[in-house]
């Protein structure tokens, strides 16, 4: 770093904070159903407020009951193996949750909603293999793009491009993105 240079500031951590109507109800959806560790609690004597953090391993979530109240916030979550979890879920609560597939790159997802409409989007996260494989796929991709366009045939769409592949949305959208960037 040369004189007079400051040193940019690492992100150590991010805490999301959810709005919530009831702390009591929020401690039984998130510590007793879900299985998050109750990390703190704590409550101004002043104005009511109350605040308390769960954890599940490297995430962290403050949930917040106080004025105003601003529900609905959603938080996007990967995780190393969707399916037992989401069996392990499904013992503690009555309303069953199921794992969908969704575009834009076919992910396992499995959305969890609290009573205040929060939602956690738990992904399953792909493998360094399946990221490799995709990646070599964009790649690819985007090779015959640029041949295409050479032999003056038009670029295809990402509909066209997912059809010739066999490729899901995101890769063909990834691809025509990185493709024309390039030029």
């Amino acid at each position: 770093m040369s004189q007079g240079q400051t040193q940019r500031a690492k992100i150590i951590s991010c805490t999301p904070s959810f709005s919530v109507n009831s702390i009591t109800d929020a401690k039984t959806h998130y510590v007793t159903r879900l299985g998050f560790n109750l990390d703190w609690e704590w409550q101004n004597g002043e104005t009511g407020e109350t605040v308390m953090q769960v954890s599940w391993d490297n995430l962290k979530l403050f949930l917040l009951e106080s004025e105003p109240f601003n529900p609905g916030q959603r938080l996007n979550i990967y995780v190393s193996a969707l399916a037992p979890l989401v069996e392990e879920w499904n013992r503690n609560q009555d309303k069953k949750l199921s794992i969908v597939v969704e575009p834009p790159y076919d992910l396992p997802t499995a959305y969890i909603q609290d009573a205040d409409g929060n939602v956690l989007s738990v992904q399953e996260a792909q493998s360094d293999t399946q990221h490799s494989i995709q990646q070599t796929s964009v790649d690819t991709i985007v090779a015959q793009l640029t041949n295409l366009v050479s032999a003056d045939q038009p670029l295809p769409s990402a509909g066209q491009i997912m059809n010739e592949f066999g490729v899901t949305a995101g890769v063909a959208h990834e691809a025509l993105s990185r493709y024309l960037q390039s030029g």
